[in-house]
């Protein structure tokens, strides 16, 4: 009849290549992933704003800055933008946040949990402004923008900077010649 074919057994481990071994995210690899995220986002914020209002961007008589922002949130929304946003910067926020507050535990006190809610909401802030801060100022060079400052702008800005301080850049806000702030001025 058949000839009899020799059977292999084999184990189901067998045929499952083996997964890449784990690479342990830094707390500084985990921030600059955090830091991309968020230049990324704000790289295509800027693209949809030049789409609605050009490169210029300015107040018109027709639209404010107010109906301007309004206009831009609607058409992130309308895009589906805001949502992509919301779901490319998930994953690192979450490694962020596991990195930075390394808990196992359930919080079960309302108080305790609003004082791990805000400083939560507080670390977020100031990893998102030092990603903002990253941002070259080369890009801010080859962008058109002046920005408009009056003096009682410029005197709040020397004042915190005071507070802060920062005395160069305060001596600098309070000699400002001219109401105009260019993003490119070291200072």
């Amino acid at each position: 009849m058949w000839p009899e074919t020799p059977v292999r057994v084999r184990a189901v481990k067998d045929l499952i290549p083996p997964k890449p071994p784990i690479s342990e995210l830094t707390a500084e690899k985990v921030e600059q992933n955090f830091h991309y995220e968020v230049s990324n986002v704000v790289a295509s914020v800027l693209d949809q704003y030049e789409e609605l209002f050009g490169t210029r961007g300015e107040e018109s008589e027709y639209c404010t800055k107010e109906q301007m922002k309004v206009q831009l949130m609607a058409a992130l929304n309308v895009s589906g933008r805001y949502f992509t946003f919301k779901e490319q910067m998930k994953d690192s926020v979450v490694r962020l946040v596991r990195d930075r507050m390394q808990r196992t535990e359930p919080i079960t006190d309302h108080q305790e949990l609003q004082v791990f809610l805000t400083e939560l909401y507080v670390y977020l802030v100031d990893e998102m402004h030092k990603a903002l801060n990253k941002i070259s100022v080369n890009d801010c060079e080859d962008s058109p923008f002046m920005f408009q400052l009056n003096s009682s702008q410029l005197m709040h800005f020397a004042r915190e900077a005071q507070i802060n301080g920062d005395y160069q850049k305060a001596a600098h806000y309070y000699q400002e010649p001219d109401d105009v702030w260019d993003p490119g001025d070291d200072l």
